[in-house]
């Protein structure tokens, strides 16, 4: 399951093939995974800090609980290639793999 914190009525998980170039018609919308099970949406934003999050998504396990994983859509796709920079950078001690949703 996806949990939102806003609510878009778009699909976050559309993108072109090339998983690090956003093509015209691509949703500005990188994927993280690694992150901490008990991460919350500030600390989310504070790792794109100076970077326009519009849309925060959450995806949980069955039993309700984080799964590691979450979709950002950003502002536009500039921001969003520059969201790709933090590929392997740590919230705490865990390094968060970000690459272009799909």
């Amino acid at each position: 399951a996806v949990v939102s914190t806003q609510s878009t009525g778009k699909s976050l998980m559309r993108g072109s093939a090339d998983r690090s170039k956003f093509g015209a018609n691509d949703h500005p919308v990188v994927k993280m995974r690694g992150l901490p099970y008990g991460v919350t949406e500030s600390e989310v934003h504070e790792f794109f800090t100076g970077l326009r999050i519009v849309d925060l998504k959450f995806r949980k396990k069955m039993n309700g609980e984080l799964s590691g994983e979450a979709y950002a859509r950003f502002q536009n796709q500039a921001e969003a290639v520059q969201a790709l920079d933090k590929h392997h950078q740590c919230i705490g001690h865990r390094y968060i793999e970000v690459f272009k949703a799909t």
